[in-house]
């Protein structure tokens, strides 16, 4: 009996710490400009309500910088978010939309294809692709994200970009 009253409370402790961990790395996270914008991006994503969009568009840059998502609701009455950011490689947007489908059941999903005529699977711009993935959730898609992004590196490499 001592033994289990032990386990529950040493289990109850790491609960605790990463309780309290995740919010934390949240908090002491890089923010230079650009990524300022990318958490506000991705960070505003997870604010919206579940299933409230019609369309999500999945991107880089230009997204963000062309499409105005209050011009299309005033204008069309659909409900629309710019899911992007700065170099969105290619070889990622799997993994974005695998996240979108989480909280939305869009009707639509626009994927620009940019991206597909400036990089292959081998140049990933690596600033860019840690700002969308260290202001994701922590979850199964981010984790198969980080293991797609480094399986040159083994498991104890990879434990900083988790």
């Amino acid at each position: 009996m001592k033994v289990l009253k032990r386990i529950a409370v040493m289990i109850l402790f790491v609960v605790a710490v990463v309780a309290l961990l995740v919010p934390l790395s949240y908090a002491v996270r890089p923010l230079d400009q650009q990524n300022k914008g990318t958490r506000n991006r991705i960070t505003g994503f997870y604010a919206e309500q579940e299933d409230s969009l019609n369309v999500v568009i999945v991107g880089s840059s230009a997204i963000y910088r062309f499409i105005n998502n209050v011009h299309i609701y005033e204008n069309e009455d659909i409900t629309s978010y710019n899911f992007a950011t700065a170099s969105l490689s290619v070889f990622l947007i799997e993994d974005v939309i695998d996240e979108i489908l989480k909280t939305q059941s869009p009707e639509l999903l626009v994927i620009d294809i940019r991206q597909y005529f400036k990089t292959n699977d081998d140049v990933i711009d690596e600033k860019p692709t840690q700002y969308l993935y260290n202001n994701m959730k922590y979850s199964g898609t981010r984790i198969k994200m980080v293991n797609r992004l480094y399986r040159d590196l083994n498991v104890i490499e990879r434990i900083p970009y988790y």
